[in-house]
């Protein structure tokens, strides 16, 4: 996954994409475990994912990908080697 200032890509055996352009809306989330979630919108033709990490745990992110096609709904979750 590379995190760009303005752009998302990410090349995976499921999903692929590149450039998804960051849409400008952010949100924030509270888990009452463990804290704030930042969540950013980015979307591509394909694609609107939802980038959202952990304010206090940077390392643990996730991505929500809906299917622009049939609108499903993907939940992933990033572990870094």
């Amino acid at each position: 996954m590379n995190i760009g200032q303005n752009s998302l890509s990410l090349i995976s055996k499921n999903f692929t994409f590149e450039n998804a352009k960051k849409t400008g809306r952010n949100e924030m989330y509270n888990d009452s475990v463990k804290g704030d979630i930042l969540a950013t919108q980015y979307k591509t033709t394909y694609y609107e994912i939802v980038l959202m990490r952990y304010v206090n745990y940077p390392n643990e992110v996730y991505l929500k990908i809906i299917d622009l096609q049939d609108y499903t709904n993907y939940l992933i979750h990033l572990h870094n080697k």
